[in-house]
C-alpha cells in the first residue's frame, strides 16, 4: 500500500513540474516577442502579419550591432509602426529588415548611423523636425524619392550611398555640406536641387551617379576630389561664381562633358580635375583665376584650344600632358614659370603658342628645345610669328621681327640696349634689295646701328598719265627713227655691191 501511494505521489509530482516547466517555457516565449528597448518605451513583435511596433515616448535606447531585442526577427519584419512620441532612433537599430514602407514621427530629430541600411525600403517620410542624419543611414535601399526636410542640419557620410533605383533628391536648406560619399553609386538619379546654403560638395559625393543633371545653388564655395566623377550625362556646367576651388579629378569621366563656363570666383582648379572628359571641348576659364594645373585637362582629347588668364599666378606643368594645340597665355607669371621650369616639348599636340608680349618683361628667353610650336608674341591687337627650329632658344627681344608692333615700335632692344615706347628705333644705314617698278613692289632692308635689319616693302611705282603718254611718244618716235636708220643703212649696202 505504501508503494502505490510513494508511486502516485511520485507520478503526480512529476506532472505538477512538467506543467510549470510548460507554464515557465511560454511565459518565456511570450516575454520574447515583446519587451522594452528604452526608459519609456516599448515593443512588441506580431508573428501572424510580421509587425514591429515601437510604441511608447522617449529615445530608442542604444544596443550593440545585431543585440537588440529583436534582432532575432530581423529577416521577417515586413512592417514597421513608431508611435508619434518617438525622438530618437540609434544606430543599427533596424539595419537589413525586409521593411518597404516607413513613416518617421515628427518628434524624431536623430537617425543614427547605419540605422536603415539595406532595408527594402521604396518610399520614405521623414520627420519635420528631423535634424542628424547618420552615415550609412539609408545605404543600399530601395529609395525612388528623398526629401531632406529643412530642419536637418546633419547629413552623415554616404547616407544615401548605393541607392540604386534613387532618381530625384532635395535638399533642405539647413544643409551647408554635402558629405562624403553621400549619394555614391546613386546610379539612377537624375536630378537634385542644391540650396544656397551648400558650400561644400564632399569627396565623392555623386561620384558614378551616371544620368544625374546638376543644377548648382549660389553658396557652393569648394567641389572636392572626385564629386561628380563619372556623371557620364552632363554635356554642360555653369559654374557659380561663389566657387573658389575645384580638387582633383572632381569631374574626371564625365563622358558627355562637352563645355564648361566658369564663374568669376574661381582661383584654384587643381591636377585632373577634369581629365578623360573626352568630348570636352569648349573651357571658359575666369579672369580671377590665380592657379591652374596643366593636368587639370589630362586626356580631354576634343580640348585643342586653351586660354590661360592674365589673373593666373601659378600654371603648374605635371608630368601628364594635355592634347591641347593651340595655347593662348595671358598671364605674366604664368609666363615666367612656363619659362623657368616648364620643358614644353612635353605637351606633344602643342603647335600654336601665343605669349602676350607685354607681360614678358625681365624675360630673356624660352627654351623650346624642339620644333613642336609656333610661337606668337602679341604687340597691341596683332600677333607676331616665330617659327621654332630644332636647338634654338625663343629670345623675348626686337631681334626677331614678330617683337615689333604694326608701327614697328619695341620696348628694349636686347643687342643695342636702345629703349623706346614710342619712336621708331635708330636706323643708321639701308640697302635696296629690289627695285620697285610699275609692276612689281620693291625691297628695302633698314639697318639698325646695332647691325639688325629689317625688311621694308617698297610701294608699286606710280607714273602720272601725262609722263606715260609723252613716254610712249619718245619711245615711239625712238623706235621709228631706228627703223629708218636701219632702212637707210640697208639701202647705202645695196647700192654700193651693185656698183
Amino acid at each position: 500500500m505504501k508503494i502505490k501511494r510513494v508511486i502516485i505521489y511520485t507520478v503526480v509530482l512529476s506532472v505538477l513540474v512538467a506543467a510549470f516547466a510548460f507554464c515557465a517555457l511560454n511565459a518565456d516565449a511570450a516575454e520574447e516577442t515583446s519587451g522594452t528597448c528604452g526608459e519609456t518605451l516599448n515593443w512588441t513583435y506580431n508573428p501572424e502579419d510580421n509587425s514591429l511596433v515601437i510604441y511608447g515616448s522617449g529615445a530608442i535606447a542604444d544596443y550593440a550591432r545585431g543585440e537588440y531585442p529583436w534582432s532575432v526577427y530581423a529577416e521577417e519584419v515586413t512592417s514597421l509602426v513608431f508611435t508619434v512620441d518617438l525622438t530618437y532612433i540609434p544606430d543599427y537599430a533596424f539595419e537589413n529588415m525586409p521593411i518597404d514602407d516607413i513613416y518617421i514621427p515628427d518628434g524624431v530629430t536623430h537617425i543614427g548611423y547605419s540605422a536603415f541600411a539595406g532595408t527594402a525600403l521604396k518610399s520614405l517620410r521623414l520627420s519635420g523636425n528631423l535634424e542628424h542624419i547618420g552615415a550609412y543611414a539609408f545605404a543600399r535601399t530601395e529609395l525612388q524619392s528623398v526629401d531632406i526636410p529643412d530642419t536637418v542640419i546633419k547629413l552623415g557620410n554616404s547616407a544615401f550611398s548605393g541607392c540604386k533605383n534613387l532618381e530625384s533628391v532635395r535638399i533642405g536648406s539647413g544643409i551647408d555640406k554635402i558629405s562624403p560619399n553621400c549619394f555614391d553609386g546613386c546610379s539612377r538619379l537624375e536630378s537634385i536641387t542644391i540650396p544656397d546654403t551648400v558650400t561644400e560638395i564632399g569627396r565623392w559625393a555623386f561620384n558614378d551617379c551616371g544620368l544625374l543633371q546638376i543644377d548648382f545653388g549660389n553658396g557652393v564655395e569648394i567641389i572636392k576630389d572626385s564629386a561628380f566623377r563619372k556623371c557620364g550625362s552632363i554635356e554642360s556646367l555653369e559654374l557659380p561664381d561663389s566657387l573658389v576651388e575645384i580638387e582633383m579629378s572632381a569631374f574626371s569621366e564625365c563622358k558627355s562633358l562637352r563645355r564648361v563656363t566658369f564663374g568669376n570666383g574661381c582661383e584654384r582648379v587643381n591636377n585632373f580635375a577634369f581629365s578623360e572628359c573626352e568630348k570636352l571641348s569648349v573651357v571658359t576659364l575666369n579672369e580671377g583665376l590665380a592657379f591652374l594645373s596643366a593636368g587639370a585637362f589630362r586626356d580631354c582629347t576634343a580640348l585643342k584650344t586653351l586660354t590661360v588668364p592674365e589673373g593666373v599666378e601659378r600654371f603648374v606643368y605635371t608630368e601628364f600632358g594635355w592634347s591641347i594645340e593651340t595655347l593662348y597665355v595671358n598671364s605674366a607669371s604664368a609666363i615666367a614659370e612656363m619659362v623657368k621650369e616648364w620643358d614644353i616639348t612635353e605637351f606633344k599636340a602643342l603647335k600654336y603658342v601665343y605669349f602676350a608680349c607685354d607681360k614678358t618683361e625681365g624675360i630673356s628667353c624660352i627654351n623650346l628645345s624642339k620644333s613642336v610650336a609656333n610661337v606668337y608674341t602679341k604687340r597691341g591687337v596683332s600677333y607676331y610669328e616665330y617659327n621654332l627650329q630644332d636647338g634654338k632658344e625663343f629670345p623675348f627681344s626686337h631681334t626677331l621681327e614678330q617683337s615689333f608692333d604694326e608701327y614697328g615700335h619695341f620696348d628694349v632692344c636686347s643687342v643695342c640696349g636702345y629703349e623706346s615706347n614710342d619712336d621708331l628705333h635708330k636706323y643708321v644705314d639701308y640697302k635696296i634689295v629690289r627695285f620697285s617698278t610699275p609692276f612689281r613692289r620693291g625691297l628695302k632692308q633698314d639697318i639698325c646701328e646695332c647691325g639688325y635689319a629689317t625688311t621694308v616693302v617698297l610701294p608699286i611705282l606710280k607714273i602720272s598719265p601725262v609722263i606715260t603718254v609723252v613716254v610712249l611718244v619718245v619711245l615711239a618716235a625712238s623706235v621709228a627713227g631706228l627703223i629708218l636708220a636701219v632702212k637707210r643703212k640697208r639701202s647705202k649696202t645695196k647700192n654700193v655691191c651693185d656698183q
